[in-house]
């Protein structure tokens, strides 16, 4: 019988999924910012360090900081931890662009005013 691994990979799903809820949190949605003002936001960097595997059923906590990047981008200072153990550290860069061109423009003020 061969051994099963119980690790669990960290993906960029759980980063995106952080970056959602927290704007989410601060009364946002996607959904409603890319069919009411027309823009949509689009990973253009993405930089991951693995410091400890996940193990199946651990309890995740992902934190999301915004740091502006000019008028179209915005890092996001990530961490993956279960409890106080620093899983991933990941800086992941996103850019502002138009929902039906997909060319860059600015982050309207109503969400830039969010990430200062």
């Amino acid at each position: 019988m061969r051994a099963v691994s119980s690790t669990m990979p960290i993906t960029s799903s759980f980063l995106e999924r952080a970056r959602t809820e927290w704007l989410r949190a601060r009364g946002l949605s996607q959904r409603e910012i890319a069919s009411s003002h027309g823009v949509v936001f689009t990973v253009v960097d993405l930089k991951i360090r693995y410091r400890q595997a996940a193990r199946l059923d651990d309890e995740l906590r992902v934190t999301c900081v915004p740091r502006p990047e000019g008028r179209v981008a915005v890092w996001f200072d990530q961490q993956v931890l279960r409890g106080d153990a620093v899983l991933a550290d990941a800086a992941v860069r996103v850019a502002c662009v138009n929902a039906a061109t997909f060319r860059p423009t600015a982050v309207p003020e109503f969400i830039a005013k969010e990430f200062r």
